[in-house]
């Protein structure tokens, strides 16, 4: 089988690793090619497996009439020159346009949605457009994938598709050995890993630790446009000599086994991998209440879940387990447990690759028929009016 992704940014994020893992897990046994708007991270990793990767000119996140037309063309060139069975596509525009230019092709499409582009936290103007946008374009989608089951319910919620074109793939990640047991000698680390861009809000957590009057370092790991921002907003509440930056980080493997309490600030979310690798390292985690964390983190067991943009609760949690070095140590071999039994890259690889052979199937044998037309649309009307 030859699979062809198509995403449209390519620095480090969740997407992305997704990808990765899944561009991994798949060989040899497929072949799979990758397009992405830009290079970065994930186009350098992938021809380090010996992919072929290809930009896409033209594609990228601002709505640009003129500009994605001519990003649609170039997929569809794209998609005729390699001839994938499949095209998996991954981000809100890159989903849009992947999905037109394989319905131009005649190519079987896929959507993986990292967290719905109407989530709850989205802004009103944004979910105003994403929802008849995502309506529609599920009408030219031959499956549509969410990485979490509170996704799965929000794309029944707005009629975006449902089963047995939309199925949940829990995210995973690949294991690694578990972490030595942290030092209690040391002052607490707290650790948030996520881009410092609109999705994650990086200033919640140095407000929260502002009213903290313990011992603690807080690390971030991550860029982006609001970066400096949160800088500034540190340095003025005179925690400048307490909180690093390291920015965008290749080993952040090696960041979390030095950390001792793992905390996620999002306004919305899918199922994050941050928190993932996290549970991995063997870490407590706090996190917004969002999306899919609840299906990730085990409230008072693996760690704490917190109302969106609730400062007074997210220090509470943070005092517990800075004051209690036994609570983050059972919290995070709890934690590592879950993810050991049901957060692993192999059970995801193998999931998604049986909704290929899936999709591909039914593609099919259902093209050029008067059911097949009304499978790819949802409309029960359409067959009707071809058999007219």
């Amino acid at each position: 089988m030859r699979v062809l992704f198509l995403i449209t940014r390519a620095h480090e994020g969740g997407a992305q690793e997704h990808v990765l893992t899944l561009i991994r897990g798949l060989s040899p046994d497929c072949e799979t090619i990758l397009a992405s708007g830009e290079e970065g991270y994930l186009t350098e990793r992938a021809r380090g497996l010996g992919v072929a990767v290809h930009i896409i000119p033209h594609l990228g996140v601002p709505i640009n009439p003129w500009q994605d037309w001519r990003a649609t063309e170039s997929i569809l060139d794209l998609i005729r020159k390699t001839r994938p069975d499949v095209l998996h596509t991954h981000s809100f525009k890159a989903g849009a346009l992947g999905r037109i230019a394989a319905r131009i092709a005649g190519t079987p499409s896929m959507f993986t949605a990292h967290g719905w582009a109407f989530a709850d936290g989205v802004s009103l103007a944004r979910r105003s457009i994403a929802i008849p946008c995502e309506w529609l374009l599920a009408r030219l989608t031959h499956g549509i994938i969410t990485v979490s089951e509170a996704d799965h319910r929000l794309g029944q919620q707005y009629g975006v598709a449902r089963q047995p074109k939309m199925s949940t793939v829990l995210n995973g990640v690949d294991p690694l050995p578990p972490v030595p047991e942290r030092c209690g000698l040391e002052v607490p680390r707290i650790v948030m890993v996520g881009r410092f861009e609109s999705p994650k809000d990086q200033s919640l957590l140095v407000r929260a630790v502002r009213q903290l009057e313990r011992p603690f370092e807080l690390w971030f790991v991550g860029d982006g446009s609001q970066r400096g921002r949160v800088e500034a907003e540190t340095r003025s509440l005179g925690l400048q000599d307490r909180v690093r930056f390291f920015g965008t980080c290749r080993n952040v493997p090696e960041i979390l086994a030095q950390a001792h309490i793992f905390v996620l600030t999002s306004r919305y979310e899918g199922l994050p991998i941050s928190i993932l690798e996290a549970m991995r390292s063997g870490l407590p985690v706090i996190a917004n209440d969002v999306g899919g964390v609840s299906e990730e983190v085990d409230e008072g067991v693996t760690g704490f879940l917190i109302p969106r943009g609730d400062c007074v609760s997210l220090r509470d949690r943070l005092a517990a387990l800075l004051d209690n070095r036994e609570l983050r140590r059972s919290m995070g071999v709890r934690g590592r447990e879950r993810f050991e039994r049901e957060f692993s890259s192999q059970v995801m690889v193998a999931t998604t690759r049986s909704v290929y052979e899936r999709v591909v199937l039914s593609a099919r044998a259902v093209r050029n028929t008067p059911e097949g037309l009304a499978a790819v649309f949802g409309d029960k009307q359409a067959s009707v009016r071809k058999l007219q």
